[in-house]
């Protein structure tokens, strides 16, 4: 399946960067972090929520930061402020849907939920080499 590139913004990133972090203060998260690897040509925000059963979880989403290949740097610059404004709006939405009972936090997050080895679920199961002989998955409990 082909890459599909978000929708282009003038927002600057720091904007949206603030405003993701802004979202999920007010969802009630426990910690919150920005990473910003440049040798990888990537951004990861990081948090801790409590689930409703009082399990204390950790998801991280990444962002690629590399700019696709054919486009200026103008088109870049902005395909990139896409890219985290994109991420702010499926969280907003999100948010509101789990604030509304329309579904739950574990349900929304699981794929970005961080297991003990420090890999996502998601990225565990697009692993055939780490489901062989029935691995389990352990999430990592954050700090209360």
């Amino acid at each position: 399946m082909g890459k599909r590139r978000g929708a282009r913004s003038d927002v600057p990133v720091s904007r949206s960067r603030e405003k993701i972090t802004e979202v999920l203060k007010g969802w009630g998260c426990r910690q919150i972090g920005w990473v910003d690897d440049f040798d990888e040509g990537r951004c990861e925000v990081q948090f801790v929520f409590l689930s409703d059963a009082g399990q204390i979880l950790q998801a991280r989403f990444r962002i690629d930061t590399t700019p696709p290949e054919g486009l200026t740097k103008a088109q870049g610059e902005s395909d990139l402020r896409g890219r985290f404004r994109t991420l702010l709006y499926w969280l907003q939405a999100c948010l509101d849907a789990i604030d509304l009972g329309i579904i739950e936090p574990e349900d929304v997050f699981l794929p970005w939920l961080v297991t003990t080895s420090g890999d996502t679920v998601g990225e565990v199961l697009r692993d055939p080499a780490a489901l062989e002989g029935g691995a389990r998955l352990q999430l990592a409990a954050g700090r209360s």
